[in-house]
């Protein structure tokens, strides 16, 4: 149904007319991509985005490094995305370790200059076997993790010692090779996840849990309201989002005490999946239930609610659905589904304490990667500068999106180039609900819910594929 849209926390924004073709646009946006090109008639690429000069050098997202356990054995320590390295990693880390992290409340503004994305960084690769945290995944093109017919997949997290699978009715930590290492089952239906390198939230249908890497219950407290989206912000806390679009309420909890720090302002219609914007105490959702969709970013600051900052201003210029990338770390940029670059932070994009605002998101150039045919299937952030595609020709919606075979591709964004290519056949995508890098094995996590028919998947599997 079509709705009208509410500015901020008050007023109503314009209605959007066309409902016929917002139903249309809904089926054929499907979660897994989309083949839909950009029609903008906005000026050309006029070259990489420059956002201003860099901050001080940050760690790399997924680096690892070793550091010592308290029982002499050599544990890992990763660097989460807000660019810092989390807590030392290690087997299973005793409970006791465990201590309230203060939040980090230097929130910058938006538009304080950060590391433009073509800066040279050192690149997210295998550590060397002798550190700390590195897996030699094999040479096998791709592997089974875990599957089912009848479960329904919630999330999939890279950690040193595997995968952390989460199902509706479990969590599970599985080596790259699919053996089982632990397990956590919930008592209630599972609804969301995240993890931020250190701590793993856990939401079900009336309480959010902590738990450690290893699996080991950290903390857990009962939720306001049952969290169908969750999102690390910085200081170890997450952000829970109920299912409701309309005066939907955004919650902050502290991990791994679970104390809920504050609530924010009702917001209508800005979506419902969240996702942390890396390196930064923002966090974005996309309108993936309306036509035309736009993807909209939020701030958590030293308040520790969830500010609206504002939209992109397209709506409908070019396709928007949950399949899209960041770049820069900080983030500056996001690569849409269609290849459209966007500036999430130009001077325009502010908090708007609770007014309509679509100063964000700003266009910035085409990636220019796809071919004719082609559509980005799923995509994630590689390191600073490059992301990694999964790109096919399937439709989505009468067949599944890699029935023909689909190529996994690196792409340098500055460059607007693909630096590997490497093709996979990959059976009953149904869509997509995983896409991260691995940097423990250098390999590309795909989540997706499976069967040969689109719109009645069975079950899910979680896949690691080579470069």
């Amino acid at each position: 149904m079509m709705r009208d849209r509410r500015m901020g926390a008050v007023g109503l924004r314009p209605y959007r007319e066309g409902l016929a073709l917002g139903l249309l646009a809904g089926l054929l946006l499907p979660a897994c991509g989309s083949t839909t090109t950009s029609t903008s008639t906005d000026a050309p690429d006029v070259g990489a985005p420059d956002v201003g000069a860099p901050t001080p050098p940050l760690c790399v997202v997924g680096r690892s490094k070793s550091c010592g356990c308290p029982d002499g054995r050599t544990g890992a320590q990763v660097c989460a995305s807000d660019g810092t390295f989390g807590a030392c990693i290690c087997t299973a880390p005793p409970e006791s370790d465990a201590g309230v992290v203060t939040p980090n409340l230097d929130v910058p503004p938006a538009d304080v200059p950060v590391a433009p994305i073509d800066v040279p960084v050192a690149p997210v690769d295998v550590p060397a076997p002798t550190e700390a945290g590195s897996v030699d995944a094999g040479s096998a093109p791709s592997i089974t993790i875990g599957s089912s017919t009848t479960q329904s997949l919630v999330d999939a997290f890279a950690v040193p010692a595997g995968i952390i699978v989460v199902t509706a009715d479990a969590v599970v930590l599985r080596g790259r090779d699919g053996a089982e290492i632990a397990r956590w089952t919930s008592a209630r239906e599972i609804t969301a996840a995240a993890f931020d390198g250190t701590y793993l939230a856990v939401a079900d249908r009336a309480a959010m849990t902590a738990l450690s890497p290893a699996l080991a219950v950290l903390g857990t407290a009962n939720v306001t309201d049952a969290c169908a989206q969750v999102v690390f912000v910085g200081g170890a806390r997450a952000v829970c989002g109920p299912a409701n679009d309309w005066d939907r309420v955004f919650d902050t909890y502290q991990l791994p005490a679970m104390r809920r720090l504050n609530r924010s302002a009702p917001f209508t219609y800005h979506g419902i999946p969240m996702r942390r914007v890396p390196g930064r105490d923002d966090f974005t959702t996309v309108t993936t239930g309306l036509s035309p969709s736009d993807i909209n970013v939020y701030r958590v600051a030293a308040s520790h609610a969830a500010l609206y900052m504002g939209e992109s201003p397209y709506h409908g210029a070019f396709p928007v659905t949950n399949t899209y990338a960041f770049v820069g770390l900080p983030a500056t940029h996001v690569v849409t589904v269609s290849g459209v670059i966007l500036d999430i932070y130009p001077p325009t994009c502010v908090p708007m304490d609770g007014r309509f605002g679509t100063g964000c998101f700003v266009r910035d150039g085409n990636l220019g990667t796809l071919r004719s045919g082609e559509s980005f299937v799923a995509l994630t952030e590689v390191s600073a500068t490059a992301i990694a595609a999964l790109v096919g020709t399937g439709t989505g919606f009468s067949s599944p999106a890699c029935a023909g075979g689909c190529t996994l591709q690196r792409i340098e964004v500055a460059a607007r180039t693909v630096t590997s290519t490497r093709a996979h056949t990959i059976a009953g995508v149904a869509a997509v609900v995983v896409a991260r890098h691995d940097p423990y094995a250098d390999r590309f996590v795909l989540g997706f819910r499976s069967g040969s028919d689109p719109f009645r998947p069975a079950g899910y599997r979680v896949e690691l594929l080579a470069y």
